[in-house]
């Protein structure tokens, strides 16, 4: 037997509960399929503080008091210099952030689109998904239960994979590989409140820390760096060992959690054209942790996406070409933020994350031969802060160790890593892997 509904939504995030929500309230009849049961760990512990004035505006201000939320005092940081900057929340006009338990923030936000009319199955996956001529069919899965659904409308709400948005045919721009490492620390005294309720933020060779305590007792360190120099043997104890705030602030701790990795490359999806399918939250735009602003954009995506995915083709066209907006905008706000450090530029860490240099002086012969050598991080991060890191590496494979023209070399590159980066930017990111030493070259 085969169910239908208007309009299914994927993933039971901030964003995916909030749109699955609003649609309800509208008259949409909602799937909202979740594939955990909200029963394991979430990362994202700090909501900004318009997040609760969003909440507010939402009619869900309650939902914060049914998870427990403790305020946050503010952010403490040592970032472009050894001495801690502290950042106290009475600076923000909408008041102090807060700190969350993600598991039971997201299944609350689950249970206010379902008390709105929208149908929640939780510990369900979306195996596979196919245009039809009415919409879309899905097989989802539950267990060894299969059941096939048909809408009119998709919000893809996945996360960072977007994953029908792109089974469908849409594309992804990804502007860098980042990781978080991080594990959950129990403080080994006997004190009431072990940890103060501040965000510490702490910039090291390897990337960058943030801690937040999740609990009385308990806090979560994380290490932000990018997967290729995570390779390392023990990267979260070698990174501790390198800080100093963040070593100082968890000296007092004896049990810990396993260490766990999460998906934090800074993206942006375009939808598949003519096709009533709309990504929302971090399958849409996902921007590095330091943004701070997570679950309020997800909030706003999930808003932006229940309107688009019921006026039709066209609205979320312009909703792609806002987010694009929005995405050189963030961009460009990152860029500077990083620039602050002036301690690691040269490593590959910071040197990816550089702001956007002048124009590169072009040296290299169009018909000269241009062979991939063994190219590390330090030799590729220049490059890879002009273009995808995708894109750096099309470079490196089309030239190969043989060699090719570099014409030739830019022009599979380009075949083989399509997207919106212009001619120029291919050819400064050639000669900024060849002055890296990641190319050579016979002129």
């Amino acid at each position: 037997m085969r169910l239908a509904f208007d309009v299914v939504v994927v993933g039971g995030g901030p964003a995916g509960a909030v749109a699955a929500r609003q649609l309800a309230q509208n008259g949409a009849g909602v799937l909202l399929v979740e594939a955990s049961r909200y029963d394991r760990y979430r990362i994202g512990e700090v909501m900004d503080a318009y997040g609760r004035y969003l909440l507010c505006q939402l009619g869900m201000e309650h939902v914060l008091e049914s998870v427990k939320a403790v305020q946050c005092d503010g952010v403490v940081s040592a970032w472009g210099t050894d001495d801690l900057a502290v950042r106290p929340a009475i600076k923000n006009q909408h008041g102090a952030a807060m700190i969350l338990n993600r598991r039971r923030f997201d299944a609350a936000l689950a249970n206010e689109a379902a008390r709105a009319g929208a149908t929640v199955w939780l510990g369900t996956v979306a195996t596979s998904v196919r245009p039809t001529r009415e919409g879309f069919l899905l097989e989802l899965a539950s267990g060894t239960k299969r059941t096939g659904v048909s809408c009119e409308r998709l919000v893809d709400a996945t996360g960072r994979r977007a994953t029908f948005v792109r089974r469908l045919g849409g594309t992804q721009r990804i502007r860098d590989r980042m990781v978080g490492l991080g594990r959950r620390l129990s403080a080994s005294d006997d004190e009431k409140d072990a940890f103060q309720s501040v965000l510490l933020l702490e910039s090291v060779t390897q990337g960058y820390w943030y801690s937040v305590p999740v609990g009385r007792r308990k806090v979560m360190a994380v290490l932000m760096t990018d997967g290729d120099l995570a390779k390392i043997a023990r990267p979260w104890r070698t990174a501790l060992v390198s800080s100093a705030h963040t070593l100082s602030r968890l000296e007092a701790t004896g049990k810990r959690s396993k260490l766990d990795r999460w998906d934090a490359r800074s993206l942006i999806s375009r939808e598949p054209a003519k096709l009533l399918v709309v990504a929302a939250g971090d399958a849409a735009m996902a921007c590095d942790p330091l943004a701070a602003d997570g679950i309020v954009r997800a909030i706003r995506s999930g808003q932006a996406a229940a309107v688009a995915v019921m006026a039709g083709a066209d609205a979320i066209h312009e909703l792609g070409a806002q987010r694009q907006r929005a995405f050189t905008e963030y961009e460009a706000e990152r860029a500077n933020t990083y620039a602050i450090e002036r301690r690691y530029g040269q490593l590959p860490f910071w040197a990816r994350r550089l702001p956007p240099s002048p124009p590169v002086p072009i040296t290299i012969d169009p018909l000269a031969l241009v062979r991939a050598v063994e190219a590390t991080a330090a030799s590729r991060a220049r490059a890879e802060a002009l273009i995808d890191p995708s894109a750096v590496r099309a470079i490196l494979r089309s030239a190969g160790a043989e060699g090719r023209t570099a014409v030739d070399v830019l022009a599979r590159a380009r075949a083989a890593s399509p997207g919106l980066t212009p001619d120029e930017k291919w050819v400064s990111a050639l000669e900024l892997l060849v002055r890296g030493g990641a190319l050579s070259t016979d002129s």
